[in-house]
């Protein structure tokens, strides 16, 4: 592996660590696989991270960084409920299968691991945050109702999405029925799309 200064070694490591996550899960990331995956040694890898686990946490951040960063970019410009469905992973985008696992093998690994824990926590902090300003720009759109409570209806429906995808990683509900699952409860909440 070609000389890279501290910054970028570590960078590269993250690097390594998110192309495993995202290719083949979350466990995948350990030590050995990642200096692999870039053609250095574990000792490279446990020079810059404590612990794997240390490294799949900040891994996993860059993950939905990443991630928030694409719904960002995918948002439509059409109603309050079609952001939200896009947020709630009720709009079956090819991403979603990807971004289901990680959620479940972050859920998982978060009993084990304070730092796993920590970084799922502070990306379910920022995927709320995304939930209820969109809730909150509705309403200024005159799509949200102005009396509805902003941060119950985003704790709502994203513990919904979360339930529905704890469910669907058990075989137990199909897509389609969690999307409309997670729809009629944002009608419910929201009220339904005016024609």
């Amino acid at each position: 592996m070609s000389y890279l200064n501290k910054d970028d070694r570590r960078a590269a490591i993250v690097q390594a660590a998110v192309s495993l996550i995202t290719r083949e899960g979350f466990e995948a990331a350990t030590v050995r696989a990642v200096a692999r995956e870039m053609g250095a040694s574990p000792g490279q890898i446990h020079h810059h991270f404590s612990s794997a686990d240390a490294l799949r946490a900040e891994a996993l951040g860059a993950v939905w960084s990443r991630m928030f960063e694409e719904l960002r970019d995918r948002m439509p410009a059409t109603s309050t409920r079609d952001r939200c469905a896009l947020l709630l992973g009720a709009e079956g985008h090819p991403a979603d299968d990807i971004s289901e696992r990680l959620w479940r093998d972050a859920l998982a690994a978060s009993h084990m691991h304070s730092r796993v824990r920590e970084a799922l926590v502070e990306s379910l902090s920022v995927w709320r945050g995304m939930m209820t300003d969109q809730l909150r720009n509705g309403q200024r759109e005159g799509d949200v109702p102005r009396e509805l409570d902003i941060e119950d209806a985003a704790d709502q429906l994203l513990a919904m999405a979360f339930g529905m995808v704890s469910l669907r990683g058990l075989s137990m509900l199909e897509r389609d029925k969690a999307q409309r699952a997670l729809l009629g409860l944002y009608d419910r909440l929201v009220g339904a799309p005016r024609e």
